[in-house]
């Protein structure tokens, strides 16, 4: 799989072949919604990072934060929540950043996610009051953040906007 996936999991198998414990029983289609939280000028942003330890390989893994909507909660709720919990930062939505799909096979069921992003801004809280899901939560400049984020999906995303932001930046000198 080129895209990479959010999650440490097996990429998904050719048509018709086992895979791990046995034959795919079904797909599963899957939503989740998080955030690309920023704060700096658009030349010097920050980006906030999630990170799990993985003592077996001595490393850490990078990633955005997202979660799933709870009944009733709009992308942009589920979005705001997920992110205030899993970061302990309480934020504001600023924009659209896109969609990134992936596919990953867990106990025999493939699953194909699409997660909403959203472009946001920290407006109170503070990283020491994160949820228990995540090891680390830290603030990164730009090329840092690129260079230790696990999955090229969610990468590209930021690069994406990054480049949005320091060319809006340019053009208003």
């Amino acid at each position: 799989m080129g895209a990479g996936e959010p999650r440490d999991h097996a990429p998904v198998p050719a048509a018709g072949r086992k895979f791990g414990h046995g034959p795919l029983r079904k797909t599963v289609h899957a939503f989740s919604a998080g955030g690309l939280v920023l704060s700096g000028s658009p030349t010097e942003q920050q980006i906030l990072l999630v990170g799990r330890n993985q003592p077996h390989r001595g490393t850490q893994v990078w990633s955005l934060p997202k979660g799933t909507p709870l009944p009733g909660e709009s992308p942009q709720q589920t979005a705001l929540r997920e992110v205030r919990e899993e970061t302990g930062i309480e934020v504001a939505i600023t924009g659209y950043a896109g969609v990134i799909t992936y596919s990953f096979v867990e106990q025999g069921v493939r699953y194909r996610k699409r997660v909403a992003y959203y472009t946001m801004i920290g407006i109170g809280g503070d990283i020491s009051l994160h949820d228990h899901e995540y090891d680390h939560v830290s603030w990164f400049a730009l090329p840092e953040a690129l260079s230790v984020m696990r999955y090229p999906n969610e990468a590209d995303l930021v690069r994406r906007i990054g480049t949005a932001g320091a060319e809006a930046a340019g053009h208003s000198d």
